[in-house]
């Protein structure tokens, strides 16, 4: 992982061989991993984001950015999945659907006791 501001990791996919970067973010309350991707996987920096605290949660921010990755964080290390109910309603019909535990609605919203998720206008119809 290569830290790009304090806290903040950035995470390459598929041992440097996948497809753009995971955000790991190190805080007190529980660390929390931003868009695993779909298409790619982090399993092989499992045992170092173990050895840094683990992940309490998971937020996907695009229907591109949740897939089998996620639901591997969620099964190796029993994180919190969140995401918005439109990106939740684009991965969810999916042959590998990405397993939500709160979809929430399109408007700011607290997680985890103190993370402030705003939507921002993207690709996805809605």
């Amino acid at each position: 992982m290569q830290q790009v501001l304090p806290g903040v990791f950035l995470v390459p996919q598929n041992g440097r061989k996948g497809f753009g970067y995971t955000h790991f973010v190190r805080r007190p309350a529980g660390n929390l991993i931003l868009d695993a991707s779909r298409i790619g996987s982090i399993s092989d920096t499992f045992d170092e984001i173990e050895a840094a605290g683990g992940v309490k949660a998971a937020v996907i921010s695009d229907r591109h950015l949740g897939g089998p990755s996620t639901n591997q964080i969620a099964e190796r290390f029993g994180a919190t999945i969140y995401c918005s109910r439109i990106e939740a309603d684009a991965v969810g019909h999916r042959v590998n659907a990405v397993h939500i535990d709160h979809a929430l609605p399109l408007e700011r919203t607290t997680v985890e006791g103190d993370v402030l998720l705003v939507p921002t206008p993207g690709h996805t119809a809605g």
